[in-house]
């Protein structure tokens, strides 16, 4: 339902995103993060779970209790390319992977230009600095709950040095 109001908006989210991968450690966000190489987003989504809805596959490497935190991305692609991405996810998680051309707008072609996807990486750690003037579009969903940030406000997510309780489950229950 979020993903079908945005839809209707069109609006690409401006911001800068930086991540460090998985596997790097550093006691600093910003100096072993990676800035990705576009500033306006479709779609910007960390996760540590594979299913946001029972059919939605959102990160299909995600494992119960597997502690991998996974960055799922694709640019500014307009609502149509948006939503046969996001009906991908439905399909098993098939939108990972997804790559198209992205054509010379200014140019008036439709083809023949760079390439880009969706991006779908492990990481340690992720860093989303807004860069929107207009409060409706600096909001970001939290485990379910809709918080603004603060104009040239931030958001990091991270994952916790060690696993701070343990579950018990009987290995049927395990993949």
């Amino acid at each position: 339902m979020a993903a079908r109001a945005l839809l209707e908006t069109g609006h690409a989210y401006r911001a800068v995103v930086e991540a460090r991968k998985a596997g790097t450690t550093t006691t600093t966000t910003t100096t072993a993060a990676e800035r990705l190489g576009r500033q306006t987003f479709g779609y910007v989504l960390v996760a540590l779970v594979s299913n946001l809805e029972r059919t939605f596959t959102i990160s299909p490497a995600s494992r119960p209790l597997g502690r991998e935190l996974f960055l799922v991305h694709f640019g500014d692609v307009g609502a149509e390319r948006t939503m046969e991405i996001m009906m991908a996810a439905y399909d098993e998680g098939k939108h990972v992977g997804k790559r198209w051309t992205v054509g010379n707008s200014a140019q008036g072609e439709t083809g023949g230009g760079e390439e880009d996807g969706v991006g779908y990486d492990q990481v340690e750690e992720v860093k989303v600095t807004v860069l929107e003037e207009d409060p409706r579009w600096r909001k970001v969903c939290v485990d379910g709950a809709i918080v603004e940030l603060e104009r040239g406000g931030w958001m990091a997510v991270k994952k916790a040095p060690r696993a701070l309780f343990n579950v018990l489950v009987d290995r049927s229950v395990l993949p």
